[in-house]
């Protein structure tokens, strides 16, 4: 099932644990609310297989188009793209 992420809160608790190679969160407690149909944690809750498409890049590109204009940033050339 072809899904979007979804925001589930939780009542208790999140803990940050520090690995050999990378960071993992782990949440403890209650959820509060509802999941909402075609989110990635109602199909897991559900027996479904999520796949979530993301993107990392999350630049404003409107913002970034407008500071290339202005251009008061000279010493920059070559280094933005």
């Amino acid at each position: 099932m072809f899904t979007h992420p979804g925001r589930c809160r939780y009542k208790e608790r999140v803990n940050l644990v520090q690995g050999k190679t990378r960071q993992t969160y782990q949440i403890y407690g209650t959820k509060i609310g509802e999941e909402q149909a075609g989110t990635d944690e109602w199909a897991i809750d559900n027996n479904y297989i999520s796949i979530t498409p993301l993107n990392r890049d999350q630049t404003d590109k409107k913002v970034q188009s407008q500071l290339k204009k202005i251009n008061k940033f000279s010493f920059l050339d070559g280094w933005i793209v």
